[in-house]
């Protein structure tokens, strides 16, 4: 019912009136169109470089904004050598000890050893976009502290344990005043913030990077959002499906060209946390406070 439903007007008046109701959707595009999207263009994801003798080369850009030390593409890649120099000789792989930690030694929260030990994280973020990022964290020796609202996380399921694994659990409501003086107090011992809310969420609840580096200039604050905060499709919400949908992932699955097919492995979404979860640890106790900013289309850019 739902197909002949859809069948009942075109793709263009559906999108909009799915978009006037704030419910993510987009259209099933193919991956040679993807790069050339106008949303990739506007945050930095379609890069144009000259690469020798292959000539222009279209690439992504940098997946990651760390708006006081912002990366950017020089270049193309150099050559591979014939025969790669080894970084490690025969001997040193032989003498490098396995890591012999049992995964469940970690279970509680992390902070059992590795290289993380004794960074705090408060992971705000919900569904999988931010408590997989958070996950990865804890994985590494992080104290992980996973903040829902009071009516707990709207994605707690079967996966739920999956997806938050080695965090501890605290609620809060972050509309109330009495809570947003809550993580504040809490963000002063913290290291990391981890957010996917649509952007300006963090500012309405005066819980951006900007209020928290004033208990804690210090505070890394990770916010990963569905496309961004400009371009065409910037603040609008993002889910796995949409951008899989739109990079023409789907349809490059599909069934004789017949039959969209999407990943339920969300691969988008375990992507973009591994990158993600990489610029927020600390080289030393403690890191100069930065904003960095994801966006789940990045992940599908280099896909």
């Amino acid at each position: 019912r739902i197909a002949d439903v859809f069948r009942s007007d075109t793709r263009a008046s559906w999108l909009g009136r799915l978009g006037a109701a704030g419910c993510p959707a987009g259209p099933v595009l193919k991956r040679g169109d993807w790069l050339d999207h106008p949303q990739l263009e506007a945050i930095g994801m379609r890069i144009d470089v000259e690469c020798g003798e292959h000539g222009p080369v279209v690439m992504p850009g940098v997946p990651v904004i760390l708006h006081s030390t912002p990366g950017r593409v020089q270049g193309c890649a150099p050559p591979r050598a014939t025969e790669p120099p080894s970084i490690w000789t025969e001997a040193q792989w032989a003498t490098t000890p396995a890591s012999t930690t049992r995964l469940g030694a970690r279970a509680a929260g992390g902070g059992a050893g590795g290289p993380l030990a004794g960074v705090r994280v408060l992971d705000l973020g919900a569904i999988i976009a931010g408590p997989f990022a958070g996950a990865l964290l804890a994985e590494l020796g992080a104290t992980v502290i996973k903040v829902e609202p009071l009516g707990g996380d709207s994605f707690r399921g079967p996966g739920f344990a999956a997806y938050n694994k080695g965090q501890r659990g605290l609620a809060i409501d972050l509309q109330h005043a009495k809570g947003r003086e809550a993580l504040l107090a809490l963000a002063r011992s913290t290291d990391i913030v981890i957010d996917n809310y649509r952007p300006g969420v963090l500012k309405r609840l005066g819980l951006d990077w900007s209020e928290l580096r004033e208990v804690n200039p210090d505070i890394v604050s990770v916010s990963i959002t569905g496309f961004g905060d400009r371009g065409p499709l910037g603040g609008e919400p993002g889910f796995d499906p949409v951008v899989q949908a739109m990079s023409g992932m789907m349809s490059a699955q599909s069934v004789l060209h017949r039959t969209c097919q999407r990943r339920r492995s969300r691969r988008r979404d375990r992507a973009r946390r591994l990158a993600r979860a990489a610029p927020p640890a600390p080289q030393g106790r403690r890191a100069e406070g930065d904003d960095i900013a994801g966006r789940h289309v990045c992940g599908a850019a280099g896909g």
